[in-house]
């Protein structure tokens, strides 16, 4: 979490820096290690009172394997923040990024929503059949770019959570 850029650009690539994170995440610690089923990650940022923005990654695991699932997370994130992706990954997030905007353009709460951010943040409405634009001209590098700028590993909160242990156990 940290300070934030705010832009129509920047704020679809950080989204597109979790999209990137979200797909790393599910190779690497469900695919890879088999270490969760479901393993995913989102991205907020806010405009007021000033621009702020964070990157969750949440995953169910088996509480013996923490130490090593969390290093893959960390390494993913790492990785992230500092390579730039194969135009693989850069491809597969524009596929999901323009299937998921051909859909929204059939309802009519997309259209509430984005009409309502549009004037309440002073943007011109003109922009909104230009999300295309956007979605074509992303570049590995202004993922690694992104993700270098709003990924401090400095700022990580790390939370647990665990099983309650049985009030049972230990005592005879």
């Amino acid at each position: 979490h940290g300070p934030y850029e705010w832009s129509r650009r920047e704020n679809h690539r950080f989204n597109s820096v979790a999209d990137l994170l979200d797909i790393r995440l599910r190779e690497r610690i469900r695919e890879e290690a088999g270490g969760s089923y479901s393993v995913g990650a989102g991205g907020w940022r806010w405009r007021e009172p000033d621009p702020w923005s964070f990157l969750q990654i949440s995953f169910g695991m088996d509480p013996d394997r923490r130490a090593e699932l969390f290093d893959i997370a960390l390494e993913v994130v790492e990785e992230i923040r500092t390579t730039v992706p194969d135009d693989d990954y850069v491809e597969r997030i524009q596929a999901q990024q323009r299937e998921s905007y051909r859909q929204s353009l059939q309802e009519n709460e997309y259209w509430r929503s984005t009409l309502q951010f549009y004037v309440q943040h002073g943007r011109d409405l003109a922009d909104i059949p230009t999300y295309p634009d956007l979605i074509d001209s992303l570049t590995g590098e202004e993922l690694r770019e992104v993700a270098e700028r709003t990924i401090d590993p400095g700022r990580r909160i790390e939370l647990v959570l665990l099983p309650e242990s049985d009030p049972q156990e230990g005592s005879d």
